[in-house]
């Protein structure tokens, strides 16, 4: 008999919606660790091979050109072979406790560390932690893999880690939920990457879930349904149609150009971190990279790249690419996005400058590697021309090594002090990119974590003014500026990014198709007539207001 309908909201960790069935594995996360003995040399071999297990996955990756997944792979193979959690438990042991209390309870003592620390980022590397003692308690348990169900299945646990998600992309993988787990955990920014809804801070034991029953996972209104009923799951169907259909007409328009409604010539480009979503964007007719970013394979690392990392994360991209524009931003360590080795002391474009040698090796990776591409090279969090000057000599030494020519500098002008002194950055800069999304946050006084931080926001009249001073100070210097923030895809800032003079925008693999659909329904020039009564408006709700009527009439 068909159970009633439930439901339960969580937290959105990636958008879509999936209707499937349930898969509950269930596997070290249900098993009675108190019973599960071992002597120390059988742990010690379970968590080897864990790391083993993971690190021949990250292999897989690499080859199959998924670096950044790779990299998040090793990472959690580096953490199965941590001396703090392998002789945490082996002296757990040696206190009395049985092998399975001794691996959940130092496991679970270290994750809780991460979570009390100040950088999200780190807190949320709690859930990896968790994900390597089920994966060794499993492996002492001899536990063999569970079969998942042979159509589309929504995975449902505890703990949903990326390793989980990886190997279950290529069975029907369709959408996946999780007790625990954060926005930035490793987990959803695989999901993302796969493009799978994935919802966290849900207790999948509350409602009552059986294997093979029938869920939707609406990661875009945050909520689990479980045995849904005729009319859920006929809105879904809808909303699901509709959002194909939507699809195809952007994707319709690929071969008809990149212009405005009133023939200005624009240029839609990507921002990418992997070689899988470089494959995306290409497939998009995406005119190049706007946006490599170069940080996030190395937010696990315990020291600054060495040049063969760079190498190896930057080759696999550039291969998709050749002969195309591909901006390469240097590493941009800050705000939530800060590896072990920068807990202490200045971030950002401030920790590159005081690390000239990591600069250095950094530099070379991207001008060897990217011989063959059009290759720019752009800064993070600039407030000055002087900055500018330093990295450009160091450029400069690095390509009369290697005997090539030097590559375009340019300056993200991402904090209100650059918008300000534009004009003087823009004598020393190639190019401005406009990174919407912290210069947003650093105007209104926000954080990119903050709830109420959203791309719309870049409307505000109090950014626009900064946009606008950007994108005058580049055109009397005559250089070309772009938007690679968030603001430069949301439909109730694009129209005013185009009247103030943006034509190059870098977006998201997957929304390429829909902001070169939108800009040709743009009238940029009567956007740029628009500005001087918009910027006397006073709030942001203002503006979007403006924005819909005008668009609408």
């Amino acid at each position: 008999m068909k159970l009633a309908e439930r439901s339960a909201t969580g937290v959105s960790a990636a958008p879509g919606i999936a209707r499937a069935v349930a898969w509950l594995p269930r596997r070290a996360a249900a098993r009675d660790v108190t019973t599960l003995e071992a002597d120390a040399d059988t742990v010690r071999e379970a968590f080897a091979a864990v790391a083993t297990e993971f690190a021949e996955l990250a292999h897989r990756m690499h080859d199959a050109g998924h670096s950044d997944e790779a990299s998040i792979l090793e990472a959690e193979a580096a953490i199965a072979i941590d001396e703090e959690l392998v002789d945490g438990t082996l002296a757990a042991m040696a206190d009395g406790a049985v092998a399975g209390v001794a691996i959940q309870s130092t496991g679970e003592l270290l994750a809780a560390m991460l979570e009390e620390l100040e950088s999200p980022y780190l807190r949320e590397r709690a859930a990896d932690i968790r994900q390597v003692v089920r994966r060794v308690v499993g492996v002492l348990a001899g536990e063999s893999a569970v079969r998942p169900p042979s159509q589309p299945f929504v995975l449902l646990d505890t703990d949903v880690g990326p390793v989980d998600l990886l190997e279950a992309a290529g069975a029907g993988l369709a959408g996946a939920v999780s007790l625990h787990g954060g926005v930035n955990a490793h987990a959803a920014i695989i999901a993302r990457s796969l493009g799978i809804p994935f919802l966290i801070g849900i207790d999948v034991a509350t409602l009552h879930i059986r294997d093979h029953c029938s869920v939707l996972v609406d990661a875009d209104n945050a909520t689990l349904v479980v045995d849904p009923s005729p009319a859920v799951m006929s809105d879904a169907e809808q909303r699901i149609s509709q959002a194909a259909s939507r699809r195809s007409r952007y994707v319709a328009e690929r071969a008809l150009g990149d212009r405005s409604a009133d023939g200005q010539v624009v240029s839609v480009m990507c921002n990418v971190a992997s070689a899988a979503e470089a494959t995306i964007g290409m497939a998009a007719c995406a005119t190049g990279v706007g946006l490599l970013r170069t940080e996030l394979p190395f937010l696990d690392v315990l020291h600054w790249p060495t040049e063969q990392m760079h190498r190896d994360v930057l080759a696999p991209i550039f291969e998709v690419w050749p002969g195309a524009p591909v901006t390469v931003r240097l590493m941009d360590f800050s705000n939530d996005k800060l590896p072990p080795f920068l807990l202490e002391g200045p971030t950002g474009l401030e920790a590159l400058l005081a690390h000239p040698d990591a600069v250095s090796a950094q530099l070379r990776a991207i001008v060897d590697v990217g011989r063959r591409a059009r290759t720019r090279i752009m800064l993070p969090m600039v407030r000055t021309a002087a900055e500018l000057r330093t990295i450009r000599t160091r450029v400069r030494r690095v390509c009369s090594a290697l005997d090539t020519p030097e590559p375009a500098l340019g300056a993200m002008i991402e904090l209100p002090e650059a918008a300000a002194d534009a004009a003087s950055i823009a004598e020393t800069a190639d190019f401005f990119s406009l990174g919407t999304n912290d210069l947003t946050a650093a105007t209104l006084g926000l954080t990119r974590l903050d709830q109420g931080a959203r791309p719309a926001l870049a409307a505000h009249p109090q950014v626009l003014r900064h946009i606008v001073q950007t994108c005058a100070a580049a055109a009397d210097a005559g250089i070309p500026v772009s938007v690679c923030g968030d603001a430069g895809g949301d439909p109730l800032v694009l129209p005013l990014l185009l009247g103030a003079g943006v034509r190059t925008f870098s977006v998201s693999p997957a929304r390429v198709d829909e902001v070169r659909y939108r800009i040709r329904r743009i009238d940029a020039a009567a956007w740029a007539l628009r500005l001087p009564e918009i910027l006397a408006l006073s709030d942001v709700e203002s503006v979007w207001d403006f924005v819909e009527r005008t668009s609408t009439s």
